[in-house]
């Protein structure tokens, strides 16, 4: 059984406006309240349930990944699970101003050492979960598969705007084909896309913002 460390960072800086009921025209959601006090409230729960062992809020990726660094040399143990929670769209997560996409994956660009140095503390068998709206939908798949092969370990993320309920679930090993339908989570309007679809109960792929690890069909 894996001894390694569970870990959860969040955009701190979304103090203003917040995901709405369904995406924009690139999957990100439309906003109205902030969210970072929400995500704040769920470290804190979790981390006393002892469903994390660490948690922060951060302001970039790189201080994402750089404190989840320090924390596994810290404590000598690897990464078990690193839960990233924030705002996406198709094939892109937001942590305050600054973006993980595929350009970001790239070994020239400035977040390759943050990248490199995650990727070489996650277990074989660890999982890096984007929670956010419609990272994995439409055009991001493609993403799903580099981002897999990037950091060399399991992936995972939505294709639906996620709020309590969290649509559109899939993982990726690398290597991996992603396989679900480009169309999945998409809102159309006249055969073109205009956006992503809000998490449902009846929607495909659901979880709830409660769990604590990926489901045994995913």
């Amino acid at each position: 059984m894996s001894t390694g460390l569970s870990l959860v960072a969040f955009d701190a800086t979304d103090r203003g406006l917040f995901a709405g009921a369904s995406g924009g025209s690139d999957g990100t959601s439309r906003r109205t309240l902030g969210l970072s006090p929400v995500w704040h409230t769920g470290a804190l729960f979790f981390g006393a349930l002892g469903g994390v062992d660490a948690w922060a809020g951060v302001s970039s990726w790189t201080e994402a990944l750089t404190w989840a660094t320090r924390m596994t040399d810290e404590r000598g143990k690897p990464i078990r699970s690193l839960e990233l929670w924030g705002h996406g769209g198709w094939g892109s997560m937001q942590m305050g101003p600054t973006r993980l996409d595929r350009e970001a994956l790239g070994r020239t660009h400035a977040l390759a050492p943050a990248l490199d140095a995650i990727a070489e503390r996650l277990e074989p068998s660890g999982l890096f979960w984007l929670r956010c709206c419609s990272a994995f939908g439409g055009r991001g798949r493609r993403f799903a598969e580099d981002l897999a092969l990037r950091l060399r370990v399991r992936v995972a993320g939505h294709t639906y705007v996620i709020h309590a309920l969290q649509s559109g679930l899939h993982k990726l090993d690398p290597g991996e084909r992603a396989d679900w339908d480009e169309r999945e989570g998409v809102r159309f309007e006249d055969g073109i896309a205009k956006g992503a679809l809000s998490s449902t109960f009846g929607a495909p792929r659901t979880v709830s913002c409660f769990a604590r690890r990926l489901p045994s069909w995913a």
